[in-house]
């Protein structure tokens, strides 16, 4: 989708698109959420933060160094699918990504 300087007609109107962007993305990131908490309850609260703090800046290490290289889009992806199958969900039997409820 892009919304640059241009003639060309987008498919869907912003004041759709957008919300529908956002809400895909919170929906995403609340279900991740979701399963972390459960693998949190596990630790105690202190070393669950620090596991937190811990991937946060691995996170942002790996973000550094993939926009320093100028890599493309498909080596974040890359990274990303590998990071996923290899995930303790996978390696169990489980789903990486399962339904559940947000209350």
């Amino acid at each position: 989708m892009y919304w640059g300087h241009g003639e060309q007609a987008v498919a869907l109107p912003l004041w759709i698109s957008l919300p529908v962007l956002f809400g895909s993305a919170a929906l995403l990131f609340a279900c991740i959420a979701q399963e972390t908490a459960r693998c949190f309850r596990k630790y105690p609260p202190l070393t669950a933060y620090s596991i937190d703090i811990g991937g946060s800046l691995a996170g942002i290490a790996f973000f550094t160094l993939h926009s320093q290289l100028r890599l493309p889009p498909i080596a974040w992806f890359a990274v990303a699918f590998v990071l996923a199958v290899g995930s303790p969900w996978t390696r169990r039997g489980g789903s990486l990504v399962r339904p559940t409820r947000l209350t």
